[in-house]
C-alpha cells in the first residue's frame, strides 16, 4: 500500500544572483536558470510554473508545459524578468526579496521553491557579489557629484593653465596628460 507521503513530488530549483540593482536589471537576467525535475514515476499534464517576486521589483512570469515525464528535467535559462524601473528609481536604500517558482498541475500547487536576493537602490553596487565587468552599467554621469567634481576641475584648470579643455590623450600630448593627471591628484 502505498500513501501519500511515498509520493515523490517533482522538484524546482532557482539559480540566480543574490543580488540585483538598477544597474543590472536592464541588460542581466534575473533568474540565471530554474530546473524543474519530474522525480515522481507518473507523468503529469496540464503542468504550470509560475515566477513571483517579493516584493515585486520585476514582473511575474508564467511558463507552461503539457506533460512532465518520469525522470524528465526542463531547464529554463536564463529566466528574463522584466524589471519595475518605477520600484527602482523610488528605492531609496537595499532591502530583502524573495523570488518564487510554484509548480502547478491542474490547478493543484505541488511545491513552491524560493530564492532570497539583495535589492539594491538606484545608487548602491553590487560590487564583487555580482558581476565585476557591471561596474561600467553602475557609472551616473548625471550624477549632481560629477557636476561638482568637474566644477572644481576646471577651477583649479583656470588657475594653473590657460588652456581649459581636458582631452586626456586625445591631443597626443604626454606632458599635458600628465600635468592634468598631477593636478587631478593634488589637494
Amino acid at each position: 500500500m502505498t500513501t501519500d507521503t511515498d509520493v515523490k513530488l517533482p522538484s524546482v530549483q532557482v539559480i540566480a544572483d543574490l543580488t540585483i540593482g538598477c544597474g543590472d536589471s536592464e541588460h542581466v537576467p534575473v533568474i540565471r536558470e530554474i530546473l524543474v525535475t519530474n522525480d515522481g514515476e507518473t507523468t503529469p499534464s496540464d503542468v504550470e510554473l509560475l515566477v513571483k517576486c517579493v516584493p515585486a521589483f520585476a514582473e511575474s512570469a508564467r511558463f507552461r508545459f503539457e506533460a512532465l515525464a518520469p525522470g524528465e528535467c526542463r531547464r529554463l535559462a536564463p529566466v528574463g524578468l522584466r524589471p519595475d524601473h518605477q520600484y527602482f528609481s523610488q528605492l531609496d536604500e537595499s532591502e530583502r526579496a524573495v523570488i518564487t517558482a510554484s509548480l502547478r498541475v491542474e490547478e493543484t500547487e505541488l511545491i513552491t521553491a524560493t530564492h532570497n536576493i539583495d535589492v539594491l537602490a538606484y545608487d548602491q553596487w553590487a560590487g564583487t557579489r555580482s558581476l565585476p565587468e557591471l561596474l561600467a552599467a553602475f557609472c551616473m554621469p548625471n550624477s549632481g557629484v560629477v557636476d561638482k567634481l568637474l566644477a572644481r576641475a576646471s577651477g583649479l584648470l583656470r588657475q594653473t593653465s590657460t588652456d581649459l579643455s581636458m582631452d586626456g590623450h586625445q591631443s597626443n600630448n604626454l606632458e599635458k596628460a600628465g600635468s592634468r593627471h598631477r593636478l587631478s591628484t593634488a589637494r
